[in-house]
């Protein structure tokens, strides 16, 4: 867990973040990066970090506590439908930290409560970095002081020459993403009840993981990723996932969707015959001595 002594004016807290980096992505004309919740997605490199920035900063500017927001385990279950176990998870590896959100343990309500709250300066430092644009530009759009928050220090410039308006190149697959675990935390402790979990092995955590992040960048939200995950088996997802990529589907969430939903029965997928393969499929038919001499 981490805490932060920088203080920011009531107008960066009140500012609608989400619309921010709507707007940021229409400018930006990313092909690979369509929503916000695939830019979190791709930023954290884990699906249930990315759902639970993308809740934290839609309650940022709604905040009455100088940007502190209070989260339960209950409250994290009720609004994104995450297991305890996904959450400390999420904690230990300070997945959050690493993107921008302080962790303090302060009382709601006379108990002891997690309280999260927006580092604005490191998040748009880390945006930067990774959409390869200049800070100054972020800090503009956002409308965040950043030079005067780091002390008149100049900022490290991105690689490459990305500007807002421009098409810049496209990024890796969200599973092509370093997802190296961070130092763990074990200061991480709460009074409020748990929800009722099941145990998961990190291989499962791993899996499941990846499986949300193939969904969020085949078009679904977090939440509704989520939720898809939470009420069907992983491998008919999967299945159903990998077929929607090979029929080059047209809508590939409503493909998945309606397969999931109706149970399709799909055929295994067929594997791709080379030039090679094609041409002894042809010759299978021809006979006789000359047949070596035919072509298919």
């Amino acid at each position: 867990m981490t805490t932060s002594n920088t203080i920011f004016s009531s107008d960066t807290y009140a500012l609608d973040w989400l619309s921010k980096l709507r707007t940021l992505l229409r400018d930006l004309h990313r092909p690979d990066i369509r929503s916000v919740d695939a830019l979190l997605s791709k930023l954290t490199g884990d699906a249930n970090a990315a759902l639970m920035l993308l809740r934290l900063l839609y309650w940022t500017p709604k905040s009455k506590r100088d940007g502190w927001i209070y989260k339960s385990w209950r409250d994290w279950n009720a609004e994104c439908n995450l297991s305890q176990s996904q959450i400390k998870r999420v904690h230990s590896q300070q997945l959050l930290e690493a993107i921008g959100i302080v962790r303090e343990i302060r009382k709601a309500n006379g108990v002891p409560t997690m309280h999260y709250r927006l580092d604005a300066v490191k998040f748009l430092q880390k945006l930067s970095a990774f959409l390869a644009v200049e800070i100054e530009q972020l800090a503009a759009l956002f409308e965040v002081d950043v030079i005067a928050q780091l002390g008149g220090a100049e900022t490290p410039k991105p690689s490459g020459d990305n500007r807002l308006n421009d098409v810049v190149p496209t990024a890796k697959p969200i599973t092509d993403i370093n997802q190296q675990a961070l130092p763990t935390d074990s200061t991480n402790t709460q009074t409020t009840a748990p929800v009722d979990d099941i145990k998961l092995t990190e291989t499962d955590l791993s899996e499941t993981n990846l499986l949300l992040l193939d969904l969020v960048d085949l078009g679904f939200d977090l939440v509704k990723a989520h939720g898809l995950v939470g009420r069907y088996d992983i491998d008919s997802i999967r299945q159903v996932l990998e077929r929607a990529k090979q029929a080059n589907a047209y809508n590939p969430p409503g493909f998945v969707l309606t397969a999931l939903k109706q149970a399709w029965d799909l055929p295994p997928a067929q594997k791709q015959q080379n030039a090679s393969d094609a041409l002894l499929d042809g010759k299978r038919y021809a006979q006789g001595k000359y047949a070596d001499f035919i072509e298919s």
